[in-house]
């Protein structure tokens, strides 16, 4: 009996990238224990960071986006132009120079579905395939996880089997660069299983835990993956208030910033829980009533999936890849846009107040985050309609050899 190989491909520019991965293989995961028990073990999904292996000078402008997103994301909006204009996601000196990494890991891979959820991979993953003689045997479906109109280019890949998309914008982004309507299919995003799990905590204990009030309302500032923004200004801001709240702040991987929230949060009226990269986001947001953040997609999703209420990062201009995001969001009256740090604790006072009333957005905050179970059943099911036909046959040739 074949065994089939998943492969899901993407880069730590940010952490959306591998949160993308990691959600669609556990949704998968459970897939085939709870409706597919006869494909768990022949049908193998695995992830890989490849962008940044393929070549040195890939490698510098993941770090270069990196930099810029922890310490300069108001500039990225260069990047992000220099990126669309000159094509790096289709550039034919780059390709001469990745082509070898690319043919040794396609051919190492021998993959029956490759996922893309990067979009500096898909012209190139194709172009590879290709060139292989591998189109015919390997499918290339790419996974969108900007929830906007605010695309890289990079996203609009053309040649491939399917592209899934969190929504009708980037839907409509997508056609405008060139894809066919036909290969777009609108899922959600791509939010890992955990966060539409059913909280299994007690979370006044959990507060406890971590040195909290059980009762007292609790704001998470979300300095994400990279731990940039404008944070700091944020925290020193909700610290001069007199709310009757306390606040989880994370740092992400960044010391620096972990240092000096520790040192303007020590004495102050406000509790503060300074933390740095967190593993279990899930819980955090469980003990949470609201999170303020930058426009990343899938942070953003996830703390939607749990119903929180939402306050941007707007202070510094937001990154071209998540402007949309915001904009959307805050259109639809689903979270607040902050440019003025001083404002925040209005803000906050008017979630407090609100509190619990938005019944009508908590469904559909949750009705657009299942995009990892639509993604991989998908998957499987085009996986699992070859299983049963090989068993069939099989079945067939074990009959013939009977009565012969």
């Amino acid at each position: 009996m074949k065994n089939y190989k998943v492969n899901i491909l993407y880069s730590d520019t940010g952490g959306g990238h591998r949160s993308a991965a990691n959600a669609i293989i556990e949704a998968a995961n459970r897939l085939m224990l709870a409706k597919f028990p006869g494909s768990i073990n022949n049908i193998r999904f695995a992830a890989d960071n490849v962008v940044e292996k393929s070549h040195p000078a890939n490698k510098a402008l993941v770090d270069f986006y990196n930099f810029l997103l922890r310490y300069h994301q108001s500039w990225m909006i260069y990047y992000f132009n220099f990126i669309n204009a000159f094509r790096i996601d289709n550039n034919e000196f780059i390709y001469k120079f990745t082509k070898k990494y690319i043919h040794e890991k396609l051919l190492e891979l021998n993959s029956d579905i490759l996922v893309s959820v990067h979009p500096m991979l898909n012209n190139y993953v194709v172009r590879g395939l290709e060139e292989l003689g591998l189109r015919d045997k390997t499918k290339f479906f790419v996974v969108v996880t900007d929830p906007n109109d605010g695309l890289w280019k990079g996203w609009a890949a053309c040649k491939a089997d399917l592209v899934y998309v969190p929504n009708e914008l980037a839907s409509n982004k997508l056609i405008e660069y060139g894809v066919s309507p036909e290969k777009i299919k609108i899922v959600g995003m791509p939010v890992h299983p955990k966060f539409l799990d059913q909280s299994n905590i007690t979370k006044s204990d959990t507060k406890m835990s971590l040195g909290l009030n059980p009762r007292l309302y609790t704001v998470c500032i979300n300095a994400g993956w990279a731990g940039g923004g404008n944070m700091l200004s944020i925290l020193r801001e909700i610290l001069k208030t007199s709310l009757k709240i306390q606040v989880v702040f994370i740092c992400g991987n960044n010391k620096a910033l972990y240092k000096e929230a520790c040192k303007i949060s020590k004495n102050s009226k406000i509790l503060a829980k300074i933390l740095p990269y967190c593993e279990n986001m899930p819980n955090i947001m469980d003990i949470t009533d609201l999170m303020i953040t930058k426009g990343g997609g899938l942070t953003v999703y996830e703390a939607l999936a749990k119903n929180l209420d939402l306050i941007f990062d707007t202070i510094s201009q937001p990154m071209p890849q998540e402007a949309g995001t915001i904009k959307h969001l805050c259109d639809e009256k689903r979270a607040y846009g902050l440019s003025d740090p001083s404002q925040v604790g209005k803000i906050i006072a008017k979630c407090q107040d609100r509190h619990g009333r938005n019944a009508k957005n908590y469904k559909n905050n949750k009705y657009d985050c299942f995009g990892s179970y639509i993604i991989a059943e998908n998957i499987i099911n085009a996986l699992h309609k070859d299983l049963v036909l090989m068993k069939s046959q099989e079945l067939i040739e074990e009959e013939t050899s009977m009565v012969s």
